[in-house]
């Protein structure tokens, strides 16, 4: 079932952390929304990635989670 989340309420936290990692409201729309939901937030960019990886444990890089569920040996 899909979850409506309305964010309009926290957009001045958004704008925060776009300025703050250098990224897009886009972007730190959905890593708020991920956080409110306490769900994964999984992307393919990597200059996100490593922005919020320190301060962000939630966010996973998809290169990294393919080779966890792939059984990748560096191959």
């Amino acid at each position: 079932m899909l979850k409506t989340t309305h964010t309009i309420t926290r957009r001045p936290k958004i704008f925060k952390r776009a300025v703050k990692y250098k990224s897009t409201s886009y972007d730190m729309t959905y890593l708020t929304v991920a956080e409110l939901e306490d769900i994964l937030f999984i992307t393919g960019d990597k200059k996100l990635f490593d922005a919020v990886k320190n301060d962000k444990p939630f966010v996973k890089y998809i290169a990294d989670i393919e080779k966890m569920t792939s059984g990748d040996k560096g191959a």
